[in-house]
């Protein structure tokens, strides 16, 4: 593991600063606090193998994705301030433009276990593509399907997502 991320350290940083500054602009950490985070919680994975290269990078982006949501309950949590601080999506395209709160971190990481549960393949595209920042072909590549299967997958998870966040 310490020599696949010696090799990807400068793929983990990049990944991890775009996930920073366009998902989550209200973190008050360094990029490379949340990089060596997601070691530590691949690191502590009981399943470490990866096929390649985007397998491993599309694992690190989940891991982030998961470090980010409970550094937002962390302060959501009474003895922190409550509801304090406030976490804006907009410039996410799966997401409603008048979603703003971090109450949608939340909401959203409910949603994609619920759709992950009835349709799994999409959401694994969604990961790849939201998270993870991965184009078509790059997620069709990693998930072994064709690029036509993953647009009719990333267009039906953001209609589904978009449905259950609206009801929301």
């Amino acid at each position: 593991m310490e020599d696949l991320v010696d090799i990807l350290y400068g793929d983990l940083v990049k990944l991890a600063g775009m996930i920073r500054s366009e998902k989550a602009p209200h973190l008050t950490f360094r990029t490379t606090d949340l990089v060596h985070e997601a070691y530590l919680k691949l690191l502590n994975q009981a399943d470490r193998t990866y096929q390649n290269r985007k397998h491993f990078l599309r694992t690190a982006a989940c891991a982030i994705r998961q470090i980010i949501l409970n550094r937002y309950r962390d302060r959501q949590a009474q003895k922190r301030g409550g509801d304090l601080v406030a976490v804006t999506l907009s410039k996410a395209d799966l997401l409603p433009a008048h979603w703003t709160s971090g109450d949608d971190w939340e909401t959203l990481s409910l949603l994609l276990t619920r759709l992950a549960q009835s349709f799994p393949r999409q959401a694994e595209v969604v990961d790849c593509r939201f998270f993870a920042g991965y184009g078509i072909e790059e997620t069709a590549e990693l998930l072994d399907i064709s690029p036509a299967t993953v647009k009719r997958d990333w267009e039906f998870a953001k209609s589904w997502l978009f449905l259950h966040l609206t009801k929301a």
